[in-house]
Order: structure tokens, then sequence, then C-alpha cells
């Protein structure tokens, strides 16, 4: 009997952690202010395609490809815009040394892909190539 209650009780608690990990669709109405807000501010000409929400993230989908994914507290930490630019709106938010850097070395490269984590910056280019940068913005290496 303790047998079929342990093995119970560890199917419930599995199939509550898979159903509460899997992303759900959500609307944009029900996102929070924040993300709601940089949608807004950098994006208001793209039409949202649809919105994930993993846990306690999002992840934006536009409609021509382009994505936007925001962490628990509502910062966004990856911007894909394929092959196209990043709004220069979401680009003055780098540090200057990374846009002096592009600027000067690459300059018939665009910025299409950012990602931010809690200790650099990686740049996706339109040449293919993925730069990393600390937070200050110094150069670390080609990726």
């Amino acid at each position: 009997m303790k047998r079929i209650c342990f093995m119970s009780v560890f199917s419930l608690l599995f199939l509550l952690g898979t159903l509460c990990c899997a992303d759900t669709l959500v609307m944009q109405d029900q996102l929070p202010t924040t993300v709601s807000d940089f949608l807004n501010t950098h994006f208001p000409e793209q039409t949202i395609g649809y919105i994930e929400r993993d846990g306690l993230e999002y992840n934006v989908n536009f409609s021509n490809g382009w994505e936007v994914e925001f962490n628990r507290r509502g910062e966004w930490h990856h911007v894909d815009c394929r092959r196209d630019p990043v709004p220069a709106s979401i680009q003055h938010l780098l540090p200057q040394p990374i846009l002096t850097y592009v600027a000067t070395h690459f300059s018939t490269a665009a910025i299409t892909e950012v990602d931010k984590d809690a200790r650099s910056y990686e740049i996706g280019l339109s040449n293919d190539l993925d730069l990393r940068f600390s937070l200050s913005g110094n150069f670390k290496r080609i990726d």
C-alpha cells in the first residue's frame, strides 16, 4: 500500500511539474507592464504573431519572424531581428563602446541580434559574425 501511495504522489508531482514548465500561449493584454511598455516603445509598428510564456519568462514572436525574450522580471535579454537591423532605439540601450567597436571594425554590417546576460552581451551581425562584449562594452572575442 505504501508503494502505491508513493507512486501516486510521485506521478502527481511529475505531472504538475510538466504542466508548470510547459510553454503556454498568452494574449498581449496578459503581459507584465514592463514587457508591454518595451514592445510599445521599440516595436510600435510590428504585429505580434504569438506570445509564449515559459514559467515566468515571455517570448514574443512577431509576424515578420522577429522575436524578443524577457526574463521573469520583465527585462529583455534577447532580441533577434533575423537579417534586419535591430531597431535604433534598442541599439541605444547598448553600452557606447559596443556601438563604437561595431561601427569601427564592421562598418558595413548591421546589428541584427542582441543577447544580454548577467556577464556579457553577444551581438549578432548581418555578416554572420557573433561578437562577445563585457557588460561595460569591452570587446572580448569573436564567437
